[in-house]
């Protein structure tokens, strides 16, 4: 086990993280290796001073159904907003899929042309989106 993973391991082991195996091999390595050993006795110490010294703030019962319900509705509203986003390159491979399934032009020429004018609409309205955010904060 190298010295970096059973820094992981210490720190973990801090936490209250490790099961049986795990500190084992810790205990193992710290035997045999004085520089984990020290690093051990720093983060130990470290901790202790942290717990003596500080104290977590109070919160309400409410305080972690409420930062859930924050937490699922900001994801909700980042889907809705790239969503729009999502479906334009979408139906822009779909359109040019299609084109180069039954148009009788070449297969390389309409995806090449198909691509680039996926990704310049794409372009041309995030632009736009931007410059009509900016016209809402004025």
């Amino acid at each position: 086990m190298t010295c970096q993973a059973v820094q992981e391991l210490i720190l973990e082991d801090l936490d209250g993280r490790l099961n049986e195996e795990q500190r084992i091999k810790l205990r193992s390595h710290l035997t045999q290796c004085s520089m984990c050993q020290s690093f051990w006795e720093v983060q130990r110490d470290l901790d202790a001073a942290l717990v003596a010294n500080c104290v977590a703030p109070e919160v309400s019962s409410t305080f972690r159904p409420k930062l859930a319900q924050k937490i699922r509705s900001e994801k909700k509203q980042a889907l809705e907003e790239w969503l729009p986003d999502i479906l334009h390159l979408g139906s822009g491979i779909v359109a040019t899929t299609a084109c180069v399934l039954w148009l009788s032009v070449a297969p390389a020429l309409v995806l090449t042309v198909g691509i680039a004018l996926t990704f310049v609409s794409y372009a041309l309205q995030t632009m736009f989106r931007f410059w009509l955010e900016d016209l809402e904060g004025l």
